[in-house]
């Protein structure tokens, strides 16, 4: 599965998973920030980590993970889909 239908699996989850009031006016853009925006929240926050695990097939290390790294949509993707495909054509 390519980057692009990962990130889509990615927004489905999150949009699956907001519960906001606006949530019927709510745009989420490659840079919009998801967690100050409690798109997701503190309570999500493990079970998506968990999801990232599990769609990218490796494990998220907490000694060397930074907030900034799913902070966006577009951060997302650059360190959990493009590095994924670039550490396996090595």
């Amino acid at each position: 599965m390519g980057a692009q239908a990962k990130i889509q699996q990615v927004k489905t989850w999150i949009w699956d998973k907001y519960d906001g009031s606006d949530k019927d006016t709510l745009e989420i853009g490659w840079h919009t920030d998801l967690i100050d925006n409690r798109i997701i929240d503190s309570l999500q926050f493990v079970e998506f980590l968990l999801f990232l695990e599990e769609l990218t097939g490796t494990e998220i290390y907490t000694s060397d993970f930074t907030l900034d790294r799913v902070r966006t949509l577009a951060k997302i993707e650059e360190t959990y889909f493009y590095a994924n495909v670039e550490s396996a054509s090595l």
